[in-house]
């Protein structure tokens, strides 16, 4: 399932929060604490800006202008490649099974079609496995409650600039949180310039650790996979 025209759609500033007075107040009641929440953000980014004029806070200049430029490239590949969620899924699956045997992913893709899931043996190998949760993960409920709550309606235009800044504000705290939590994901985003969407998916991909895959047993690891893809 690809998700770029929904993400590309709720980030389209001329339908910001539509329709939003129209609602009872206790319908929209959550929706707006997310979107004061964003907008919040935004504002906040924004005057971090006046660093700009500033001698001795260039570098939280520097820092917002790449972070700006970067959230504007992973765009850019979201609106070229149709999978470009499950593509992000599938570099963190990837991490699950590059240290197991041939004998072991046999038995847990045995498993995993025992287990009413949407596998079969057939389609299941070592070299398309992780292609295949991916695949599943990407159209589950969990991603899109995930995606859901990321991305909110935008409603009047009055702050179009603060709500647009808001995202780009959330992507870069869960950036510096994969930073630290997961270097090796975050390089291999960020190698792919993808890493300002890693917000999008950052629920589900913290269901499971797939760095301590040595420690787990077979089962233990299609329990991780049943967890992603549900």
């Amino acid at each position: 399932m690809s998700y770029n025209s929904l993400i590309l759609n709720k980030l389209d500033a001329d339908r910001y929060m539509a329709n939003l007075l129209d609602k009872s107040l206790a319908g929209v009641q959550q929706q707006a604490v997310q979107q004061a929440h964003l907008i919040y953000l935004g504002v906040e980014r924004l005057s971090w800006y006046s660093s700009c004029f500033f001698d001795n806070y260039q570098d939280v200049c520097t820092r917002l202008k790449q972070e700006d430029k970067r959230f504007l490239k992973a765009l850019v590949v979201l609106v070229k490649h149709q999978d470009t969620i499950r593509d992000m899924l599938e570099i963190y699956i990837n991490y699950m099974f590059e240290n197991l045997s041939d004998q072991r992913i046999r038995n847990i893709t045995l498993t995993l079609s025992k287990a009413g899931a949407g596998f079969t043996t057939a389609t299941l190998t070592k070299f398309t496995i992780s292609y295949s949760i991916a695949t599943l993960a990407a159209s589950s409920l969990s991603m899109q409650v995930s995606i859901s709550s990321a991305l909110t309606k935008w409603s009047t235009r009055g702050v179009v600039v603060a709500g647009v800044y808001g995202y780009v504000q959330e992507a870069s705290q869960a950036v510096e949180r994969l930073r630290h939590t997961n270097p090796r994901y975050y390089r291999d985003l960020y190698g792919r310039d993808l890493e300002m969407l890693y917000f999008l998916i950052e629920p589900v991909i913290n269901k499971v650790n797939v760095f301590n895959q040595y420690q787990k047993s077979d089962n233990d690891i299609v329990s991780d996979i049943l967890r992603i893809i549900r």
